[in-house]
């Protein structure tokens, strides 16, 4: 995480003037999947919007992530994950909506073929 976050910082600085507003309060923090409870800087935090790419690669990581992004969200939260079709199972979108989420998946025609 040390050497993503960074560039995160840098990505979004470098592009704040497309996706942010001037009352935006945005904030690029590193959090493992699962900590909630032992993170005292978030603890307690829920945000607008959480982004994850490539976080639901192995069955171990789907329930600590589902927890983390319930703990995490308000009723209108936004999250944005980005997974692979060849890494994540179905089994994770099930435990999504057992957990009460809404998923909506970008169809297959609007992607490039190598993705």
């Amino acid at each position: 995480m040390d050497t993503h976050l960074p560039l995160i910082q840098t990505t979004l600085d470098a592009s704040a003037h497309l996706v942010l507003s001037s009352k935006s309060n945005v904030k690029v923090t590193e959090h493992k999947w699962g900590e909630q409870m032992i993170d005292n800087s978030l603890q307690g935090k829920k945000f607008d919007v959480i982004v994850g790419l490539d976080v639901a690669y192995h069955e171990d990581l789907y329930d600590i992530l589902i927890s983390s992004i319930s703990c995490f969200s308000h009723k209108s939260t936004m999250t944005s994950i980005g997974v692979s079709m060849n890494n994540t199972k179905p089994l994770f979108f099930h435990k999504l909506v057992e957990a009460g989420f809404h998923y909506e998946q970008f169809a297959d025609w609007l992607m490039e073929p190598k993705f």
